[in-house]
């Protein structure tokens, strides 16, 4: 198997498309990225925020090359909510947000030549799909998905045909938390802000309101968060929801949200207490065979580096949008 052209279907994603004449800029003031400098087959990473700045929903935004639209790529479990969400922002702007039909499922794929922040129409095993550049396990993935009407057998079949391998669910997912890259529902939610996940590509500094953009901003002046996603290597079995505790007094610093064996150890994402990865302690999981040490990676979250301060005044007023480089 050639591991560096694998595929995955993916179970919980889908798309909404945006369109009306006032489109760009009414989603302009819906999400944390720059839309308007968005130019046709161009994708961007952001967020939706409740008022309090926590995080509803992410996606990947397409400025489609060949129609009057913007796609919204999310996840499938949450659209309607999204949606709904969507929907009671509209007011008097001219834009409509519906579900796509698309020709199949969408599926993850290594190995097709799309560039970071890019999107095209292209050909795989005879089918002609949509590629969008969207990086779920940090590998350089691709959204894929067919354009014409197709079932999930014969897209399976025709992918490999081409020289792809179907990769497990379990072996993606094990890949996302080594890469750092969380999932929405699981490693950040409704209870989580965008710094507190690490989610500093899918914030664009320089663009106007939208909402949500106080606490973000207002958290940017501070200049650090309460607590922060981190990859922690644990020497030993760990789950997810297991508590983590730190120091003699063996305070909780954090819970597991996600988690994959990797040999004898496991890696895991966790939302830790500033003081649980600034002193680098060795943190400890509480699990029912006892406690495993752990320690905190240097993994970046989303592959991204803060390369000034954020309460540097220059930072936010001339910071451009960086896209994760899968």
């Amino acid at each position: 198997m050639n591991s560096s052209r694998t595929f995955t279907v993916l179970r919980d994603a889908a798309v909404l498309e945006v369109t009306g004449p006032e489109r760009t800029s009414w989603l302009q003031g819906m999400v944390t990225t720059d839309v308007l400098g968005l130019v046709p087959g161009e994708c961007r990473y952001g967020l939706t925020l409740d008022a309090k700045g926590r995080i509803l929903a992410d996606l990947t935004i397409v400025h489609d090359r060949d129609a009057p639209r913007l796609l919204l790529i999310a996840t499938a479990s949450g659209l309607d909510a999204l949606r709904v969400h969507l929907l009671g922002m509209l007011i008097a702007e001219d834009a409509e947000v519906t579900p796509m039909s698309l020709g199949g499922p969408i599926v993850s794929v290594r190995g097709i030549a799309v560039a970071p922040g890019e999107s095209l129409v292209t050909e795989v095993g005879g089918v002609r799909v949509m590629a969008v550049a969207n990086p779920r396990s940090g590998r350089g993935d691709v959204d894929v998905w067919a354009i014409e009407p197709t079932t999930e057998g014969a897209f399976v079949d025709a992918l490999t045909a081409a020289g792809f391998a179907l990769e497990s669910g379990d072996v993606f997912d094990a890949a996302r938390i080594a890469n750092g890259v969380p999932l929405l529902g699981r490693d950040f939610g409704p209870d989580t802000l965008p710094q507190e996940a690490g989610l500093h590509d899918a914030l664009h500094w320089g663009k106007g309101c939208y909402i949500g953009q106080e606490t973000v901003a207002r958290l940017g002046h501070r200049g650090q968060t309460s607590r922060e996603l981190r990859l922690v290597t644990f020497e030993g079995r760990v789950a997810q929801d297991c508590t983590v505790v730190y120091g003699e007094d063996r305070a909780p610093v954090g819970t597991v949200r996600s988690a994959a064996p990797l040999g004898s150890q496991t890696l895991a994402l966790v939302i830790l207490k500033r003081k649980a990865f600034e002193h680098r302690s060795q943190l400890v999981a509480v699990t029912e065979t006892g406690d495993i040490p752990g320690e905190v990676s240097a993994t970046l979250i989303r592959g991204f580096v803060e390369r000034r301060p954020w309460n540097s005044p220059d930072y936010k007023a001339n910071r451009p949008h960086t896209a994760l480089r899968g």
